[in-house]
């Protein structure tokens, strides 16, 4: 059983059967958990796929299936970019992006440091906008691509005083709005997607 059908991500049905058109798709944070089950369902159904992983090996199911790894830390402007290029070079300017990328460090608010809080919104808020504008660049280009937003359905109902349970993440799922205007009618509409289960990514 595939790591896809594991945590219950399901591809259309059009998807499934095999789809004509293969297109370019980026995975952020696809090595491990729900990213590695969307990159492999993309792979399977037929796309090129391209993920970034910001530590450890890549997955080598996910090399088998001849998926690009692309080491990224999109906490850092230089690395997104870096990314994309090396992305663009060898699949084509990114059609799909799937911005899973997120970190959690859950803690109650009197012991939480500054520190951990920032990295968590340079992460889950701050990063996801890095790899979404990025990815603008080539799809206002071909005049089309899709964006998909994880996020964690805890983000909006967190334990109380618990300020990092993934929270900055349903800023740009509740209001995936202000993307879908400034790229309208190039790109279709933002879409935030609540993740199957609270694997981290």
């Amino acid at each position: 059983m595939s790591g896809a059908m594991q945590i219950g991500f399901r591809l259309p049905d059009r998807y499934r059967k095999g789809d004509p058109l293969s297109r370019s798709v980026l995975v952020t944070g696809g090595n491990r958990g729900i990213g590695l089950a969307i990159a492999r369902a993309f792979a399977e159904a037929g796309d090129k796929v391209a993920f970034t992983y910001r530590s450890g090996e890549p997955p080598a199911a996910l090399a088998e299936l001849g998926c690009l790894a692309v080491k990224c830390d999109i906490t850092d402007g230089e690395q997104v970019e870096q990314a994309y290029k090396e992305i663009e070079e060898k699949h084509g300017p990114v059609e799909v992006l799937v911005a899973n990328a997120g970190v959690t460090k859950d803690q109650l608010l009197m012991r939480m440091s500054e520190e951990d809080f920032t990295s968590v919104v340079d992460t889950n808020l701050t990063g996801t906008f890095r790899v979404v504008k990025r990815a603008n660049r080539g799809m206002l280009r071909a005049k089309k691509g899709r964006v998909v937003l994880i996020s964690s359905v805890v983000g909006s109902s967190a334990p109380r005083a618990r300020p990092t349970t993934r929270p900055p993440r349903p800023v740009w799922s509740a209001s995936p709005a202000p993307s879908r205007v400034s790229w309208a009618p190039a790109t279709s509409p933002s879409t935030s997607s609540p993740p199957a289960s609270s694997t981290p990514t």
